[in-house]
């Protein structure tokens, strides 16, 4: 098994459907699952039980699993994070995609400060949605992205090497006197008949907001999608 078969395992425990991590890791369904079945065929032992076509269940060996993958893929991050200044630097123009989060991020002062320090690099921010940034990427049109870490999950742990920048956490904001408000744990079962408010697909927001509710079976009831915070 490779890195990138682990990674794939962990997208399909997270999404709990074939077809829906399949495109979200570029791959056709058949292939991954092939994936899917090659593991188990390694490990000789049951990971996803798929007789529930419309959502599948991850066996108890599946969530063993999926524990140590999740280590292994973020040991392996970790490892090439350390090489990483070792190696040498060729880029004689450096073209990077960002979401448009500069400015409140100061970002742009940290890219600015870098340029200053690097007068041999030709430096261009070009600034999208998400999904626009990483298929730009993916195409080799960019060679960095700045982006959500959700936004990560379909790039490759041996092309591409991820580094934190920034934490967020992901909040519900409600009205004060939202029956929920005065709750002081909120659970997804309590958001299932509740309208939401969020960022589009591509920001980064709205797709951990739906692996949240498909983790749990539910689909959240949308109603107002903006680029605008």
């Amino acid at each position: 098994m490779t890195i990138n078969d682990l990674q794939a395992f962990v997208m399909v425990y997270d999404l709990r459907h074939i077809s829906n991590a399949a495109v979200e890791l570029h791959l056709s369904q058949s292939e991954l699952s092939k994936r899917m079945r090659a593991l188990e065929n390694e490990l000789n032992i049951k990971l996803l039980d798929t007789h529930n076509k419309r959502r599948l269940q991850i066996t108890p060996a599946g969530e063993t699993f999926y524990h140590h993958a999740h280590k292994m893929i973020t040991d392996y991050e970790t490892m090439m994070h350390d090489l990483a200044p070792n190696r040498p630097t060729t880029f004689a123009k450096l073209i990077i995609g960002a979401i448009p989060i500069s400015g409140q991020y100061n970002i742009a002062k940290k890219i600015a400060t870098f340029d200053t320090q690097h007068p041999d690099t030709e430096i261009k921010i070009i600034e999208d949605e998400g999904d626009q940034i990483v298929k730009r990427l993916l195409s080799g049109e960019l060679q960095a992205a700045i982006i959500r870490d959700t936004q990560t999950t379909q790039l490759q742990p041996t092309e591409f090497q991820k580094q934190p920048l920034l934490a967020d956490e992901l909040k519900i904001i409600l009205p004060r006197d939202h029956p929920l408000a005065t709750q002081p744990v909120i659970r997804i079962q309590d958001l299932a008949r509740q309208k939401i408010a969020t960022l589009p697909p591509g920001s980064g927001v709205y797709e951990p907001i739906n692996a949240l509710f498909a983790q749990q079976g539910m689909t959240p009831q949308f109603f107002f999608e903006s680029t605008h915070i």
